[in-house]
């Protein structure tokens, strides 16, 4: 909803509800005519701007109220969307890791692959890939290598 629409909204509510806001502010303003009839007379006619002007802002806090309520939901509802989305699986890594090869074509410390789920790689983790005469040393490869494999 745009704000045009909204404006609209907010105008024919106030026209619904103007002959009941008149009507009230009428009787409400009799129970004082024997008080005070000046008062009274000047209430009747100045007073009911004042009344639908009060109504039209009750209007806006209520489409507001509304609008809010419905972002919250899709909010909501987005979140949970999303969780039930997530990998139910993962893995965390800490501490040390170390790969050590010789006379090999490669070495790898740790290798993800695509899809491997969420992997979360604790502060202090350390992963050291070494070797003797090896031709490839990766400590941490993540996701495929199509590249190579391709011989590109």
């Amino acid at each position: 909803m745009d704000k045009r629409e909204l404006e609209n909204r907010i105008r024919n509510l106030v026209k619904e509800r103007r002959g009941k806001v008149v009507a009230l502010h009428t009787i409400k303003a009799m129970f004082g005519i024997f008080a005070n009839p000046v008062g009274t007379l000047g209430s009747l006619f100045f007073g009911v701007k004042e009344a639908i002007d009060q109504e039209k802002h009750q209007i806006e806090q209520d489409i507001i109220l509304d609008l809010l309520c419905k972002i919250d939901e899709n909010i909501s509802e987005a979140m949970s969307k999303a969780k039930e989305n997530l990998p139910k699986k993962s893995l965390i890594v800490l501490g040390d890791i170390v790969a050590y090869g010789k006379d090999a074509d490669s070495v790898t410390g740790v290798s993800i692959s695509d899809n491997s789920g969420p992997v979360e790689l604790k502060p202090g983790t350390k992963i050291i890939a070494s070797g003797e005469k090896v031709r490839n040393i990766t400590g941490l490869k993540i996701g495929s290598n199509k590249n190579k494999e391709d011989g590109k």
